[in-house]
């Protein structure tokens, strides 16, 4: 009987909901991390970010898509 060996990665993101920035922390660091629209339309993308200003997005709900 063969046993895989699954590795869970902790991802905080907080706070939830924010009006300004969104902080990201995650025992791995995450090389890429896009905003979606629930429409699937890509709002906004960042590069080695674990700080993200959301400032500028209007208010509703959105889907981070994290890359390791």
């Amino acid at each position: 009987m063969n046993i895989e060996e699954y590795h869970v990665n902790s991802i905080h993101v907080m706070p939830n909901p924010t009006t300004s920035y969104l902080n990201i922390q995650s025992k791995q660091e995450m090389s890429s991390i896009e905003i979606y629209s629930l429409h699937g339309q890509k709002i906004a993308s960042y590069k080695n970010e674990n700080t993200i200003d959301v400032r500028t997005l209007s208010n509703g709900i959105y889907v981070l898509k994290l890359t390791d």
